[in-house]
């Protein structure tokens, strides 16, 4: 796994324990809040890269169901 992809996986995974948080306050200190910000200002990771793995699970899970169904829900609740 490359050094991009670890960061990326930990910097996923402090947003995740804290969604509604700023970077800094998902980061577990100044050096890994400045990496999170180094990973997206990298020239070589885009948001292409990043989905690119998950829209190709699910092109995998998809081919293996006869029906799929693309369910839409536009509800916002307040």
């Amino acid at each position: 796994m490359s050094a991009a992809n670890r960061r990326l996986f930990k910097v996923a995974a402090g947003m995740w324990r804290c969604p509604q948080g700023s970077v800094p306050g998902s980061s577990s200190g100044w050096a890994e809040t400045k990496a999170a910000y180094r990973l997206w200002d990298s020239k070589g990771t885009t948001p292409q890269d990043i989905l690119a793995p998950h829209y190709e699970q699910t092109r995998q899970r998809a081919k293996l169901s006869r029906i799929l169904l693309d369910v839409q829900d536009t509800t916002e609740l307040d």
